[in-house]
């Protein structure tokens, strides 16, 4: 989501061996946050004021670092 709190949430198949938290903690960091946490197959956390476009980016940057 964007406006005055987004928030991230990421989730993965249990089966799958890639630990979300580092991921939801450099998005949280991409749109000038601090924080963020949960498990390795599903971690969440928001951040600071953003517009939709800071957020886009911030998901294409996950996105890369999931498939890349």
């Amino acid at each position: 989501s964007s406006g005055a709190q987004p928030m991230f949430v990421f989730a993965r198949s249990s089966d799958l061996a890639f630990d979300l938290v580092p991921l939801v903690r450099g998005a949280i960091e991409r749109i000038g946050g601090k924080g963020g946490g949960g498990k390795p197959d599903f971690a969440q956390g928001g951040g600071p004021s953003a517009s939709e476009d800071q957020v886009r980016a911030v998901i294409e940057w996950a996105a890369s670092q999931v498939v890349g």
